[in-house]
């Protein structure tokens, strides 16, 4: 018999100490897909996030009331802002990469994957969120992806180089108030182009727009009408960019739009109807004129995905605040955290978290090593179970706290509760994406029958 191997006498035990917990969020099925250098950097912002920011929410929550809900004049985000550059986690999503007689170039600095697990650490609390706005917020996301993805030199030096170093902040301009805009092909403002003076020519509105009251907001990117005779309509709009320059051109006005306030959510979520009337801009498109829809689903596609995992690490938080309530509270006689009901709920809870979290790194994978655009269904399943589940999480954790969850800066969770069931509706209804599912699983099956009846047929043939 071979002998056997004793244990090491020096062998010690792992203390929770001892072991960093971040792995434990990252689903097992991908941790072998995340490299050294993004592993370093999700330990560095998950204890960035757990020990420096979930602490101080009700200070920002409070900070952000005085200074009217506008996150950039609170002091906390910007002492943050500080450490978190000290941390190396300031250029989050892109970066610039400079060397010795070379032109500068830019590039993602995560994966799909690696950047859907920072974004579930962002996800678990308001003051990171804030802290890492220009690379957390999805406006500012999806655009620093279209420019990487299509934007020319010009345009990549004048807007995505200051976009990174948050020196400069968008707003994305899709949604009409007179047609159905989840449907993009219905959208319907005007730009009329003119080659030889170099202008374009805008007409229509946009409604729902963000970031407008931000000092930063310089560059705006909307999809506008410019293929007027083109017979294939998924190649009749256009990305339209305006800048600073061009945002100031008259025949552009715009005005708030009453959310019936005031209270902390509808005050933290300012929303603008800007409109356009024969207003005359500089020529500047993004990539290929014609090619808009295209572009305005592949920004779609990832800022679904990426949100999707956001409120994972929201979710995540909302059952740590409904456990941490539950364990000092009594209800007849006992702990509320003894009772079969909340540990049952609990369980429920985390199990729904977990799927949550491998649909979407399923559909991160899939985008990675497939493309976006077959990826799309993948996509579409976390965009409609997530933010669902989700929803009912934070309102489960709300009914934990009671009026302390619903009514106060107390608790971050009526905020948590407003995001998740914005995004229902952001980026498309659930409607529509499960209509769009329904219609591919559908051809699918078809399509799976024939080869499974020809494969049948050829058996029995032979």
């Amino acid at each position: 018999m071979p002998a056997v191997i004793d244990r090491p006498k020096t062998y010690k035990k792992p203390t929770l100490e001892d072991v960093d917990p971040t792995i434990n969020y990252i689903p097992a099925v991908v941790r072998d897909k995340l490299s050294h250098e993004s592993q370093e950097m999700l330990q560095r912002l998950r204890k960035f996030v757990d020990i420096e920011c979930l602490g101080k929410e009700k200070l920002y929550l409070r900070e952000l009331q005085s200074h009217e809900y506008d996150s950039e004049q609170c002091p906390t985000v910007q002492r943050l802002r500080v450490r978190a550059e000290e941390l190396d986690l300031q250029q989050l999503y892109v970066r610039k990469r400079e060397f010795e007689n070379q032109e500068p170039f830019y590039e993602n600095r995560l994966s799909m994957l690696e950047y859907c697990m920072a974004s579930f650490f962002l996800g678990k609390s308001q003051l990171a969120q804030a802290v890492m706005h220009s690379h957390c917020s999805m406006v500012n996301v999806g655009a620093m992806e279209l420019l990487l993805r299509y934007g020319s030199p010009e345009q990549l030096s004048l807007f995505l180089s200051p976009m990174i170093s948050a020196q400069l902040h968008s707003s994305f301009m899709v949604s009409e108030s007179e047609v159905s805009s989840s449907d993009a092909l219905n959208v319907s403002t005007s730009c009329k182009i003119d080659d030889s003076n170099g202008t374009m020519t805008l007409n229509g509105s946009k409604w729902f727009v963000t970031s407008l009251e931000d000092n930063k907001c310089e560059l705006w990117l909307l999809l506008a009408v410019t293929e007027f005779d083109e017979g294939n309509i998924y190649k009749r709009h256009s990305v339209v960019l305006l800048d600073k320059e061009g945002i100031k051109s008259e025949g552009i006005t715009y005005e708030r739009i009453d959310t019936g306030g005031p209270n902390s959510i509808t005050d933290s979520n300012k929303y603008y109807r800007v409109q356009f009337k024969n207003a005359v801009v500089p020529l500047n498109i993004l990539g290929e004129r014609g090619e808009g829809f295209s572009m305005v689903q592949t920004r779609t596609s990832l800022a679904k995905l990426y949100q999707c995992m956001k409120l994972c690490g929201t979710g995540h938080e909302a059952l740590r605040l409904a456990q941490l309530r539950a364990s000092s509270r009594k209800v007849f006689g006992s702990k509320l955290q003894k009772t079969d009901t909340f540990k049952t709920d609990v369980a429920t809870w985390k199990i729904k978290i977990e799927v949550c979290k491998l649909l979407c790194c399923n559909a991160a994978v899939r985008c990675q090593v497939e493309g976006i655009k077959v990826a799309r269904d993948d996509i579409s399943m976390a965009k409609i179970y997530t933010p669902r589940e989700m929803s009912e999480l934070v309102n489960w954790s709300i009914q934990i706290h009671g009026a302390l969850g619903l009514c106060t800066l107390e608790s971050p969770l009526l905020h948590m509760w407003h995001s998740c069931r914005a995004t229902r509706i952001n980026e498309g209804p659930d409607e529509a994406l499960l209509s769009q599912l329904g219609k591919l699983e559908i051809s699918n099956f078809a399509k799976n029958q024939k080869t499974w009846d020809d494969e049948l047929a050829k058996a029995k043939s032979s």
